[in-house]
């Protein structure tokens, strides 16, 4: 619930109007915060004994109508894609993807062409390919969205990216 917070008297109403937008944004910050970490926890006790998640994020694949929704995580030999509800809740068995099963990839349109690395939403995409289906998956909200989700995300985010720039071929 979003409460008004009073402004000084000497203050006009676009003063306390700034502010109730702030807390709203706030809270929806929070709420993606939580069902992150859900997903976390749920992507963590999804992973095999002795192989413990190292990083996650939540992302979106497009589609020709519309997109999908994946958990996408990362172990130390693994990257693991679990497909997600429009609630953000785990459907489904994972995917999961070893280096040598990645045959091509770019990081934040890095390899992607001048195209590519001065397209605005390119800065939390990756893509990669395996022999049967091509990814390309953005970060979930971007840029404002990964920073709002604190530094557990951005972690994850430099994670998941690690462990692909790892894939590539030189």
């Amino acid at each position: 619930m979003v409460e008004a917070v009073a402004a000084p008297a000497d203050m006009g109403a676009g003063h306390r109007a700034s502010r109730i937008v702030a807390r709203r944004l706030m809270s929806l910050f929070d709420k993606q915060r939580a069902l992150y970490e859900a997903v976390r926890s749920q992507m963590d006790s999804s992973c095999p004994a002795g192989e413990p998640l190292v990083g996650a994020i939540i992302s979106a694949a497009a589609k020709f109508f519309g997109n999908d929704l994946y958990g996408v995580g990362v172990t130390a030999d693994r990257l693991m894609l679990q497909p997600l509800d429009k609630k953000q809740r785990a459907i489904g068995e994972p995917t999961w993807l070893t280096r040598a099963e990645i045959l091509n990839c770019a990081i934040w349109g890095h390899g992607g062409g001048v195209t590519e690395w001065l397209a605005h939403n390119s800065e939390y995409e990756l893509r990669f390919q395996t022999a049967t289906d091509h990814y390309k998956l953005l970060a979930l909200g971007g840029r404002t969205m990964a920073r709002a989700m604190g530094n557990d995300y951005l972690n994850g985010l430099g994670a998941v990216a690690g462990w692909l720039a790892s894939c590539q071929r030189r």
